[in-house]
């Protein structure tokens, strides 16, 4: 499959050199942030973007934020020959896919595209039954790790998605976000934890990966309106009364 990337520099020698290393695909190049909106205006069949963060008429990450608008779907490597803290931040609100600091090899930049392209194609090959399957199986890894921490990224990496990818697809298919559905994981054991009676407050936050007891009683408080042993208390009542004891 011959996949289209659109290249955005104001450096004309650094667009050919990698215009010309990446010689197996189909390369479109603009100079400016305003010539590449006029191009995804148009129809076409852009898979990929790279963008420089120094453009003459707009930064790279506002750049990303109007091309998003377009085309929500694309994925972005920023570069950037001023690496700081600030640019960082950028490229975090702007969602950058990859951030590379120049001065940069065109075949590092070419790895890193083909990385990204490789999780596309897989990620859009999935039949409804496969991605049924994989987020069963995201699942599973869920509710098997819920005491350590586990991130979109370290899970898309295990089934061969990327994060982008398999946020969507997993709200597509539970109707929540994976966050969410990792916090719902473990509220829910933490309430089996209380109502078996083995395991005193304390050592429940422990058990499930909490820092400290406080942050776990924070969260349960919060979505439970109540606290831990309150609600312990009450649903124990509920239990015994239930059983005749």
């Amino acid at each position: 499959m011959s996949y289209t990337i659109l290249l955005i520099d104001d450096n004309r020698d650094f667009l050919r050199e990698l215009s010309e290393c990446l010689d197996e695909y189909n390369v479109v190049c603009a100079e400016n942030g305003s010539q590449a909106l006029a191009i995804l205006r148009h129809p076409n069949e852009i898979d990929l973007v790279i963008v420089d963060q120094v453009l003459p008429d707009h930064k790279g990450t506002e750049v990303i934020k109007m091309i998003k608008k377009i085309n929500p779907e694309l994925e972005f490597i920023l570069l950037t020959g001023y690496g700081s803290k600030e640019i960082a931040i950028d490229a975090l609100r702007a969602k950058v896919d990859e951030y590379l600091e120049k001065p940069v090899q065109p075949e590092r930049i070419k790895k890193t595209m083909a990385e990204m392209l490789a999780r596309k194609t897989r990620g859009r090959d999935f039949d409804l039954a496969d991605s049924d399957g994989i987020i069963s199986r995201v699942k599973r890894i869920i509710e098997k790790n819920y005491d350590r921490k586990i991130t979109l990224e370290s899970i898309s990496s295990i089934v061969f998605l990327s994060p982008k990818y398999l946020s969507r697809l997993f709200k597509e298919r539970e109707g929540v976000g994976f966050n969410q559905y990792k916090f719902i994981v473990k509220l829910n054991r933490a309430k089996e934890l209380l109502l078996s009676g083995g395991l005193s407050v304390v050592q429940i936050a422990d058990k499930l990966g909490y820092l400290n007891p406080e942050s776990f009683i924070r969260m349960f408080c919060k979505y439970q309106k109540t606290t831990p042993g309150a609600y312990r208390s009450k649903y124990s009542r509920q239990k015994s009364i239930k059983s005749g004891i």
